[in-house]
């Protein structure tokens, strides 16, 4: 007994097996090959390259089988059995069966190793600058900060090259000196500067003594002027003549000794002592009293003579009266008072109290009257400048 094995057309194809003398046709359906080994894992990063494609399905059912072919005729009967005859031909193949299930994905193999880092490229160029944007607003100031400690004074540098000298400038026009203000004050009172007054040139003295009398009365002192904390002191009398011929009267003496007060002195002078009177004796004519004695504003009293009383001294001034003069009865003449004080400063502008000294009288007559003393003065010069 014997077979024929006809393979399909393509590999894995079913195998038909002939049997002679039987008609009956067997499909031989080969076993479903083995899994193919997993694909290696591709390094990361490119995809791996695609696993091979799964085993192929079950193969589909057999189509009918072909129709047989005509019987060859019969040999001569040969010696033993006859030789077989032709194979009839291969009946139509059946259609494809449906393609089976996919295989199960294979697990993830290892991740591969990390590939070397590549070359740094070139920087690029610079971008352009941006517009500037608009100045936001200002914030608000922050608390003021602790001082830091001072640093050390640095050295000095040395001096820089002195300049060259620039041009004289062409002279300008000589400017003008304002006058300035005069005021005699009188009395008693409060000094108030005149509006635009910045400083002030003060004079002024004190009373003046009075002038003494023939024989009988001797003259008064003078007052003491004042000015803020200025003062000029006063004049003393002058004495009476006396009815001893062998001496003669005392004359008055001039102020001295005054206080300086806030400001500049410029000039402090004693006002001038008055003449003194001779005596006589069995003189037909009387002989002339003393002098009145005088400071910087003058006006000393006259002396008197002829048998004349003394002369007055010139209103405000503060100089000293004339000493009245003797007569022809053994009498001497009278002494001239003294002259008050003279001062002359320079002070700020400033309100302040004054009082101006008042005169000395001459001594009343008995035979002939002594010569009043002036009343001390202040004369202030107001500047602007």
């Amino acid at each position: 007994m014997t077979e024929q094995r006809l393979e399909g057309p393509t590999p894995g194809a079913p195998r038909v097996v002939l049997t002679p003398g039987v008609e009956t046709v067997t499909i031989a359906v080969p076993p479903i090959g083995p899994m193919g080994p997993m694909g290696a894992t591709g390094p990361t990063g490119a995809t791996g390259p695609t696993g091979p494609i799964g085993a192929t399905g079950y193969t589909g059912s057999t189509g009918p089988p072909g129709a047989t072919g005509p019987i060859g005729p019969t040999g001569a009967t040969g010696p033993g059995v006859g030789s077989t005859g032709p194979t009839g031909a291969t009946g139509p193949m059946g259609a494809t069966g449906p393609v089976g299930p996919a295989g199960a994905t294979g697990s993830t193999g290892p991740i591969g190793a990390s590939g070397p880092q590549g070359i740094t490229g070139t920087a690029g160029t610079n971008g352009s600058v941006g517009a500037t944007g608009a100045t936001g607003p200002a914030g608000a100031t922050g608390a003021t900060g602790i001082g830091g400690p001072a640093g050390a004074t640095g050295l000095t540098g040395p001096p820089g090259v002195q300049g060259p000298a620039g041009a004289t400038g062409a002279t300008g026009p000589i400017g003008s000196t304002p006058i300035p203000n005069t005021r005699r004050l009188t009395g008693v009172g409060t000094y108030v500067p005149t509006t635009g007054t910045v400083r002030c040139r003060v004079q002024m003295s004190g009373g003046g003594g009075g002038g003494g009398a023939t024989l009988t009365n001797a003259g008064t002192d003078g007052v003491d002027t004042s000015f803020g904390g200025w003062t000029a002191i006063h004049g003393t009398a002058g004495g009476a003549g006396p009815s001893a011929a062998a001496t003669g009267p005392t004359p008055g003496a001039g102020g001295t000794g005054g206080v300086n007060g806030t400001g500049n002195l410029i000039a402090r002078i004693d006002g001038g002592d008055g003449n003194g009177a001779g005596t006589q004796s069995n003189s037909i004519l009387g002989l002339p009293g003393g002098q009145g004695g005088a400071n910087p504003f003058g006006g000393a009293g006259a002396a008197g003579t002829s048998s004349a009383s003394g002369g007055a001294a010139k209103p405000n001034t503060g100089a000293g009266g004339g000493g009245a003069a003797g007569n022809t009865n053994n009498t001497s003449a009278g002494a001239g008072g003294g002259a008050g004080e003279y001062v002359a400063f320079w002070m700020n502008a400033a309100s302040v109290s004054f009082s101006i000294g008042a005169a000395g009288l001459g001594g009343a007559a008995g035979t002939h009257a002594g010569g009043n003393g002036a009343a001390g003065t202040i004369i202030v010069e107001e500047y602007a400048y």
